[in-house]
């Protein structure tokens, strides 16, 4: 719900059609009310996340400053006032911004800190699929009732510190990579514009996925792994695109 909010908005604000902006709007809002009525704290951080990127990919000031004002009006709202306490999902989406503060945060710490004494002569890690309580089928060992709540540290827990600082790399240098590609090699605008949403979904996702496992799951991977295909072959289908209008105003004439 995250990403589809964040994803639809960046589409829906820069699509000319005037229905289809209300039709991409109108499926942002409902990905936000849908992550708000989730009630997952962690979800959070990929339309923010997303924003943030958004706000260093683009180059409009006038849409720069209106979100980097949304994003720090979320914060404030979020971390620095009370506002709207009486409402339950209000109430527990603003833990995620006070993490000292909510114990479900503090009990994940502890398990890291546990996780990081066993792996400490391990930095290869435990191995493929011996992580979390949900690995017990597969070995009964000490590891495996600790809770990894997390997807890198379930990275981490199977791949140890090497996995994890390669499997980090590989997503960051994919997001400045794709970054690279959407700022200077794209030229078609509505295409821009659509690998520029799914890139800050992504980053968004990626973000989340510290306090979920969600990312390694089938139906987020299908998301991911598409994003990535599109994005890091968005100078490819800019050249498609710009021959077949090519083609197009050449049979025109």
């Amino acid at each position: 719900m995250g990403n589809i909010a964040i994803v639809y908005a960046i589409i829906g604000f820069n699509t000319p059609e005037k229905k289809l902006r209300f039709f991409y709007l109108i499926v942002s809002v409902l990905g936000l009310i849908g992550l708000f009525m989730s009630d997952t704290r962690g979800a959070m951080i990929v339309p923010l996340g997303g924003l943030v990127l958004f706000c260093l990919i683009i180059k409009n000031i006038k849409l720069i400053l209106a979100g980097s004002i949304f994003a720090a009006f979320i914060y404030v709202f979020f971390a620095f006032t009370y506002i709207g306490e009486s409402n339950q999902s209000i109430r527990r989406m603003r833990t995620a911004f006070r993490p000292t503060e909510d114990a479900s945060f503090n009990v994940r710490v502890r398990n890291q800190k546990l996780i990081a004494a066993y792996l400490k002569d391990k930095p290869f890690g435990e191995g493929l699929g011996l992580a979390g309580v949900e690995a017990r089928k597969y070995g009964d060992r000490y590891i495996t009732s600790i809770p990894v709540d997390s997807y890198y540290v379930k990275i981490w827990v199977q791949t140890g510190i090497v996995g994890l600082i390669l499997h980090i790399a590989i997503f960051v240098t994919m997001i400045m990579w794709g970054c690279y590609i959407i700022m200077c090699r794209v030229k078609d605008k509505q295409l821009k514009v659509t690998l520029t949403a799914m890139l800050c979904g992504l980053f968004g996702l990626m973000l989340s996925a510290y306090g979920n496992q969600f990312l390694n799951q089938p139906n987020s991977q299908f998301i991911l792994l598409t994003f990535m295909a599109c994005i890091l072959n968005g100078a490819y289908i800019d050249r498609q695109i710009v021959q077949e209008k090519r083609t197009s105003s050449n049979q025109s004439k």
